[in-house]
């Protein structure tokens, strides 16, 4: 709710990796591809990934973005970890 009107909610889902109480943003994100695949993505020019190689980098290891490393080395209170992946 705090963050429902500053366009902040993707970035809770992915955060907590669920938008409802059975629906994995994962799946959401496999889901959308496969949707827009070809009304968009795949009018791409070639080279163009095919929705196979597409689906295959939805993983929960890109669905984070980094940390940045200046607020990782600036930090001196706590230890913040990077997110997996990078």
């Amino acid at each position: 709710m705090e963050l429902a009107f500053e366009n902040q909610r993707w970035f809770d889902l992915l955060r907590y990796n669920t938008t409802l109480t059975t629906i994995k943003v994962e799946q959401v994100m496999k889901d959308h591809l496969t949707y827009m695949y070809p009304l968009h993505y795949g009018l791409y020019p070639s080279p163009r990934l095919t929705l196979a190689e597409m689906l295959v980098f939805v993983n929960t290891n890109r669905m984070l973005l980094p940390i940045p490393q200046r607020e990782i080395d600036n930090n001196t209170t706590i230890v913040i970890k990077q997110n997996p992946g990078y």
